[in-house]
């Protein structure tokens, strides 16, 4: 039986990871309009496509807040600083491999989160790797998280999450502050990608009526402790 597929691809932030379990990405904020098709129990691995710009990042959000407080829509005091770091860990045995897994704050995932997914599949082994090697895995983590030193790892990209700036969820407006940084982030990283993700809306409201309705966009998990949304591959409708 067809079932009907829908994907995202990052942020980086369950964005640019840490309270929905996936174990096959960020903040976050990448939205992948494809949609795809399979046969029930059919595996498939993930593709990748593109490699989106991440909002998230700092040198992005460093201009976003520098504007937003020109426009006097943040206040001066916000800073930007790194609340986290997108990072790539390299095990080379399973040992590490299961050491990590062992860590309970990470989220970790077998593919990149700032690439689109070009098909739905239920994992990602990166062609560097040798077949028989534990692939990378990626997640976000706080900036002060201690690395344990026996596992390779590479920071990828220093974030900025709103959401874990105390400047930020301490103001009085805190939601709404949230709210219009993530949202101008994302417009300015991507703006081709939110005016795509506009019309595949348009279109499925359109076409709400019809009896073969099958909604298509994307499909992104809240992540509670980077406070956004990332994409989740091997989901079914």
């Amino acid at each position: 039986m067809k079932r009907k597929l829908l994907g995202s691809a990052l942020a980086l932030v369950c964005l640019f990871g840490y309270s929905c379990k996936k174990e096959t990405p960020v903040a976050a904020s990448m939205p992948n309009v494809h949609s795809f098709s399979r046969e029930a129990g059919e595996s498939q691995v993930v593709q990748l496509g593109k490699q989106y710009n991440d909002p998230y990042a700092l040198s992005n959000m460093d201009k976003v807040v520098y504007d937003l407080k020109a426009s006097g829509q943040v206040p001066g005091y916000v800073s930007v600083n790194p609340t986290d770091f997108y990072v790539k860990f390299k095990p080379k045995t399973w040992a590490e491999y299961d050491l990590l897994k062992s860590d309970v704050s990470l989220e970790l995932y077998d593919y990149p989160l700032d690439y689109e997914l070009l098909n739905e599949g239920d994992s990602y082994h990166d062609p560097e790797v040798p077949v028989d090697s534990p692939t990378y895995q990626y997640a976000a983590v706080p900036a002060d998280y201690k690395f344990d030193g026996e596992v390779d790892y590479e920071v990828l990209q220093p974030l900025f999450i709103p959401g874990h700036s105390a400047e930020v969820t301490n103001d009085q407006n805190a939601v709404a502050l949230i709210g219009v940084i993530e949202e101008t982030a994302e417009l300015q990283a991507n703006p081709e990608l939110i005016a795509l993700e506009q019309q595949m809306a348009m279109k499925t409201s359109n076409s709400y009526k019809t009896s073969d309705y099958n909604p298509t966009g994307r499909i992104r998990v809240h992540d509670s402790r980077l406070n956004t949304l990332i994409p989740l591959a091997g989901v079914k409708n």
